[in-house]
């Protein structure tokens, strides 16, 4: 486990926690941190690369819960079967300032027979909000967030298959002003409108804020399939082979917006129970 927190943090990983082997991640100052708010999160994750002696690797943030069951079996034989070299969870596409149709850093397994670790930069690029309009379909993939560059590398790359678990978007519900920075977007609601959804059928995929390939994400959440709602907590749902896979927390402090982490813990404990 690599522990990014700051030195003065309470939340830091004992180093003699029994469970884990801690690499502890140097900090960048606050200056480089503004410039690239994701610059330590890649820096930790190229961090742990040299210890990785597995043919299978999972990059797996700690408010990514995977709630399959038998699901390291069941990814390791899928990905084998169909010579995937990436597997995983890919943005909600409401993030959508983010890439598609590719795995991200939060949850992203990779079969190292087939990709060089060596090429895994999770490094960022430019971020969004440098001179974009967030109001602009330009807009749209242009955040150059952790993953990327691996993202650029592979997702044209006939010889490196991928493939993606089905977020859970509800356009009309996702586009709606909220805590998050989507949600602070004035006039947001338009992108989940019936007028923005006409529009979009003469739009190039490029230029829509909605997904146009076929089954990349779901309507129909883990309560319509008779499980925990995470997405009534604000969480992200995860569906593969239509069934539950996962749900993302995004425990980040713009989305919390001040909330203390630990009110998060009994419907955490609630959800996770649910799926046995």
């Amino acid at each position: 486990m690599v522990d990014n927190d700051l030195e003065s943090s309470k939340e830091r990983i004992n180093e003699n926690d029994h469970r884990f082997y801690v690499i502890k991640n140097k900090r960048h100052d606050e200056t480089i941190e503004k410039q690239l708010p994701s610059l330590h999160h890649a820096d930790a994750l190229i961090n742990a690369l040299p210890y990785i002696k597995t043919r299978f690797a999972l990059f797996l943030d700690p408010d990514f819960y995977i709630v399959r069951y038998q699901w390291i079996q069941d990814v390791v034989d899928y990905m084998q079967v169909n010579k995937l070299s990436f597997f995983g969870a890919p943005w909600n596409p409401k993030w959508f300032v983010k890439w598609r149709y590719f795995p991200c850093g939060y949850c992203l397994f990779v079969d190292l027979d087939k990709v060089d670790i060596r090429d895994l930069d999770f490094k960022p690029g430019n971020r969004h909000g440098s001179g974009i309009n967030l109001k602009s379909r330009s807009a749209i993939d242009s955040d150059q967030d952790t993953g990327y560059r691996i993202f650029r590398r592979y997702i044209n790359n006939s010889f490196h298959k991928h493939e993606c678990t089905v977020p859970v978007f509800k356009p009309g519900e996702a586009f709606r002003r909220g805590s998050d920075y989507i949600g602070q977007i004035k006039g947001v609601e338009f992108f989940g409108s019936h007028m923005n959804k006409l529009i979009e059928k003469v739009l190039p995929d490029r230029f829509c804020y909605i997904p146009k390939r076929k089954k990349y994400y779901s309507e129909t959440g883990f309560r319509e399939l008779g499980y925990f709602d995470a997405c009534s907590q604000g969480w992200e749902e995860f569906l593969w082979q239509e069934k539950p896979f996962g749900f993302h927390l995004r425990m980040t402090p713009k989305i919390l917006g001040g909330i203390d982490k630990r009110s998060q813990i009994p419907s955490l404990e609630k959800a996770i129970e649910s799926f046995g």
